[in-house]
């Protein structure tokens, strides 16, 4: 089982998103902000970090991962959703080594994506894979 990070501002999608998580067999948590993500941090780090890149008061989601980096002293990673197709963006998140889901997404392309993470990082993927 590995343990996710769920970052997104709009409080109706982070549930839902740490409810399919769930449901995958894996732990979830949320936050809105940099300062939440980091007080999560604090508590436990995080296998992977499940971020929307347009968060509220300007922040984004690569300030979220290159915050939750530094506190943890390592390339803790991150799934980036976006709707954003703008090419500078994309090259700054490939040079930071963060796969991009654009929205709209749908629930199977995250549960691929993860899965991936947990099997790569030996994470029990066993029973999310179970799980339907």
């Amino acid at each position: 089982m590995c343990s996710v990070l769920v970052v997104e501002d709009d409080e109706a999608i982070r549930r839902a998103l740490i409810m399919l998580i769930e449901l995958w067999g894996h732990s979830a948590s949320g936050a809105a902000t940099v300062s939440e993500a980091l007080g999560v941090v604090d508590r436990s780090l995080p296998d992977l970090l499940l971020v929307d890149y347009r968060l509220r008061n300007s922040e984004t989601g690569l300030m979220v991962v290159d915050a939750v980096r530094r506190r943890a002293g390592s390339a803790v990673p991150a799934l980036m959703l976006t709707g954003d197709t703008a090419p500078e963006r994309l090259k700054d998140l490939a040079a930071k080594g963060i796969p991009v889901l654009h929205k709209p997404v749908v629930p199977y392309q995250i549960r691929s994506m993860v899965s991936a993470h947990c099997r790569r990082a030996g994470c029990n993927a066993a029973r999310a894979a179970a799980v339907s």
